[in-house]
């Protein structure tokens, strides 16, 4: 689905992405492509988005929690990539968060960049 053709919702203000960059899946999240996705989706009428990429470690948990209630509210949180949803091959390491809590979850290791605007598109739906 292109961005054109989401309909406006309940929404005043357009689509801002935010990326946290963990680990490996941030390569991919912060590609030229998905860069040209979120500026794509700027003219969408829609919630902030919070993109989580990347092995969310216990060190890290609180970080990434601050930086998720930072962005204003209405927000979608994305957790992009296996390691983001359920610790991926680290799941039984004492030092990895089993997964954090996100409304849009794309699978992969790592997921290509047009499945985080795919995700995104269908939320907005």
């Amino acid at each position: 689905m292109h961005p054109s053709t989401v309909p406006n919702g309940p929404y005043s203000e357009c689509v801002d992405v935010h990326y946290l960059n963990l680990a490996c899946c941030g390569v991919e999240a912060g590609s030229e492509q998905a860069r040209a996705t979120a500026e794509a989706l700027r003219a969408v009428p829609g919630p902030n988005v919070v993109v989580v990429a990347g092995t969310v470690t216990q060190a890290a948990a609180d970080m990434v929690t601050a930086e998720i209630d930072r962005v204003a509210q209405p927000r979608l949180v994305v957790a992009y990539g296996v390691c983001t949803i359920a610790g991926g091959p680290y799941w039984d390491s004492y030092c990895v968060v089993p997964g954090i809590p996100a409304d849009v979850v794309v699978p992969g290791c790592p997921p290509r960049p047009e499945a985080l605007s795919a995700a995104v598109l269908e939320v907005l739906r």
